[in-house]
């Protein structure tokens, strides 16, 4: 008669097969990893998750008093203030006497994905001018409307004089979705030709995977939770989409634009609209109607419009090719924005007598006029 298999004989046999085919989807999920990904950054969506953490505003924000010394690579860090903000230091509420506090609102582009903190197109600013002093509002994946919430909250309230309102052409329609890279977001929406914010408190999503991931222990660290981090994330932007026509979209983008050339002028500052290059943009054709819609409404609104994709057909392709890493500016593409946003600054007369200013405190928001029409 055969003996029974112990108790502790199954668990250990369960245990090992277990293990066994851990390890080999562990093999094929880094052989898969490795494929696709060719040695280029982790996904957007998985980087962020190292510096920002769930807002129910926002959908997402940096972590404060947040360092990660190889953010981006080796070496390659950053840091954030008590503020929430991509900086090695606090901002007094007042502007410094002798300087122009110049705030860049924005996405990953402005952050600065790929470099440290000194080498962001924002910071490099100050090396044009000894007087400009810059804080960088640029967030991963936020949209046109993440930004303006997040400068209406956090931005205003800080003295400056200029607000740098930096976008790709992504981030018009990141406005279309509740959804993006695995976190809910908030939604503008028009009603009687007034902005309304909807879907707050935003619906948390991706820090609950990362919370039970990170309840496996070592499992966080494998490539299975990597791919299973951007799969789920991939899954939840392609399903944030609902109903908004690219019509109302521009509507929305005029009313923001509107609204912070408002906020602006009863605070005596100045705002600057900048439209960054991508590598989608090369051609810059690609992008021809949204930027003359832009280029027009601004125009007719007296509002200084720097449009750095206009250049980008000029730069010959080897040279094009050196100011992206991965999809993103290298060190080099930061100096060449920075470049081109400053060169724009002069142009517009931005800087022009801001020596002089008396600088205000922030005001209370006003109803504007009907935003831009496309």
């Amino acid at each position: 008669m055969q003996r029974p298999i112990s108790i502790g004989k199954r668990i250990a046999f369960a245990s090992t097969v277990y293990l066994v085919g851990l390890l080999m989807l562990e093999g094929l999920s880094s052989f898969a990893w490795s494929s696709f990904s060719h040695g280029a950054p982790p996904p957007r969506s998985l980087a962020e998750l190292r510096h920002s953490t769930y807002d129910p505003d926002l959908g997402w924000a940096h972590i404060p008093n947040l360092y990660v010394e190889d953010m981006y690579g080796k070496g390659i860090y950053l840091k954030t203030n008590s503020q929430g903000l991509r900086s090695s230091r606090d901002f007094a509420q007042q502007v410094p006497e002798g300087r122009i506090r110049v705030v860049c609102s924005g996405d990953s582009f402005t952050l600065g994905y790929g470099v440290s903190n000194d080498e962001t197109w924002c910071q490099q600013l100050t090396g044009f001018d000894a007087r400009i002093e810059t804080l960088n509002m640029g967030q991963g994946g936020y949209g046109l409307d993440q930004a303006y919430l997040w400068y209406l909250r956090d931005g205003e309230a800080l003295e400056h004089d200029v607000l740098i309102f930096a976008f790709i052409s992504e981030d018009l329609q990141r406005m279309r979705v509740r959804e993006f890279v695995g976190y809910g977001k908030p939604r503008l929406r028009l009603v009687d030709g007034e902005l309304v914010v909807g879907n707050q408190p935003v619906p948390e999503l991706v820090p609950r995977i990362k919370r039970s991931l990170a309840s496996f222990g070592f499992l966080r660290n494998l490539r299975i939770s990597s791919i299973l981090e951007a799969s789920l994330a991939g899954l939840r932007s392609s399903l944030g989409s609902d109903a908004m026509s690219e019509q109302e979209m521009y509507e929305i983008a005029g009313a923001i634009f509107r609204d912070l050339q408002g906020i602006s002028q009863e605070n005596g500052r100045k705002l600057v609209l900048v439209h960054l290059p991508t590598k989608e943009d090369y051609p810059s054709s690609q992008s021809a109607g949204m930027r003359d819609w832009i280029a027009a409404g601004a125009a007719n609104h007296g509002i200084p419009y720097i449009d750095l994709i206009d250049t980008i057909d000029q730069v010959p392709v080897p040279e094009m090719v050196r100011l992206f890493r991965s999809a993103h500016y290298s060190v080099h593409g930061n100096q060449y924005i920075a470049k081109g946003v400053y060169s724009g600054l002069v142009d517009a007369k931005v800087l022009a007598g801001l020596d002089d200013r008396t600088h205000l405190g922030p005001a209370k928001l006003a109803t504007h006029e009907t935003p831009l029409q496309r």
